[in-house]
């Protein structure tokens, strides 16, 4: 009995040894995950497997794709814009219409990657390609090379759509200045934002054959409603009120007329219907009470400095009064007879008075302050001259404030 229970142990170590030994030396199984890629059902896009993978004991090498599947999309949007990046921070490059079918490539933080329209010239620096002797192909000759993009909407060249590794063959198409014009490379994208795209239009697919095998995708346009688009009654009223704000804002802030186009403004604001032809509106109505408030300051500073000019000739008039009566005159005219008679001459320095006059032997008779306009024609002429005399006891010399110059009529004469 003894015997059988060890014979029997003996048996069941070496199956577990047998089994150990087999594991050891088995290869494990490696399963490779089936490739996703995005199909068009009629009704949708959907994720289903490109490839059953089955498992084997030898797992089979992993194959890269050569290029991005590309899945198309609508654009839904007027003037839709196209940039070199995802982001507002990028270059513009062109603008799509409404209905413009694009090749999307995948998206990103709320920006859908597209393979760039036809419209988008790739340029690529001479510098980084060698070109063959047909000048038709060459291939990167730098580390890195960019790509740039070109568009008529956007002559610029630096937004870059795609960068190419060394070795990489282009195809040759054209030059541009200091760039080679080459065709769109496998990788070259640019960015729209995803709120822009849509699905195409649900259709009943083409059959080609027997089988079933689908056509190309066709948009049924006829399905789509086509609604003109509606302008407010008011627009064009707008404009022209907007159009004469423009002319008086041209003219002297004090000819400024505003009442008529304030006018028209204000109706404009209460019968329009749409919401951006009454923020225009008001807008300019705006620009109006500022240029009102513009015009009352005016005004007020005008009417205070003919008001201060007032004071100022009342003072001076009373300041000449009393130094008239403090030389025995009233007001400008002569007591008796004129205050000085000369010869006038300039006077070479420089000085607080421009004007002298001279007797006969060239002797000074007075320094004379007065308008040039008015005393100029008469230097070298013997003249006689009314005013506010004084003395200036600096220069021991007469002076006088001219008021009346005339010519002399001669010895004798009154």
């Amino acid at each position: 009995m003894t015997r059988s229970i060890a014979a029997f142990w003996t048996v069941v170590i070496a199956l577990a040894a047998v089994d150990t030994c087999r594991a050891q030396t088995t290869a494990p199984e490696t399963a490779q995950p089936p490739t996703i890629e995005r199909r068009w059902t009629g009704t949708g896009f959907v994720d289903a497997p490109a490839t059953e993978t089955a498992a084997t004991d030898t797992a089979a090498p992993a194959v890269a794709p050569s290029a991005a599947a590309t899945v198309p999309m609508v654009v839904n949007g007027t003037a839709v814009n196209v940039r070199s990046g995802p982001g507002m921070y990028y270059y513009e490059l062109l603008k799509l219409e409404d209905k413009a079918t694009v090749q999307t490539l995948g998206s990103s933080g709320g920006w859908t990657y597209i393979a760039p329209p036809q419209s988008v010239v790739p340029l690529i620096r001479k510098s980084d390609v060698a070109a063959d002797a047909s000048g038709k192909a060459g291939s990167v000759s730098a580390a890195m090379a960019r790509v740039y993009a070109r568009d008529p909407a956007s002559p610029r060249t630096w937004a870059v759509i795609a960068q190419l590794p060394q070795s990489e063959a282009v195809t040759i198409e054209g030059q541009h200045g200091d760039y080679y014009i080459i065709a769109t490379p496998a990788g070259a994208r640019v960015c729209v934002r995803s709120q822009y795209l849509v699905e195409p239009q649900t259709v009943e697919p083409s059959r080609t054959d027997e089988g079933g095998s689908e056509g190309p995708l066709h948009i049924d346009t006829s399905k789509v409603e086509v609604r003109p688009i509606r302008i407010d009654p008011q627009a064009e009223t707008l404009t022209s009120a907007q159009a004469m704000v423009k002319g008086e804002l041209a003219k002297p802030l004090a000819e400024r007329r505003w009442d008529e186009v304030e006018a028209t403004l204000k109706e404009v604001a209460e019968k329009a219907e749409a919401d951006y032809v009454k923020s225009a509106a008001a807008q300019s109505l705006a620009v109006i009470e500022f240029q009102k408030s513009l015009q009352e300051k005016a005004a007020k500073i005008d009417a205070d400095n003919q008001k201060l000019q007032q004071q100022l000739e009342a003072i001076r008039r009373e300041a000449e009064q009393r130094q008239a009566q403090r030389m025995g005159r009233t007001g400008d005219s002569p007591a008796v007879s004129y205050d000085f008679e000369g010869v006038l001459r300039r006077m070479t320095a420089v000085m607080a008075f421009a004007y002298r006059l001279e007797d006969a032997q060239g002797n000074y008779i007075c320094l004379l302050n007065g308008n040039a306009a008015t005393m100029e024609p008469l230097v070298g002429q013997t003249v006689r001259v009314w005013g506010i005399k004084g003395f200036r006891v600096d220069l021991d010399m007469n002076v006088c404030d001219v008021r009346r110059i005339e010519l002399s009529p001669g010895p004798g004469q009154p």
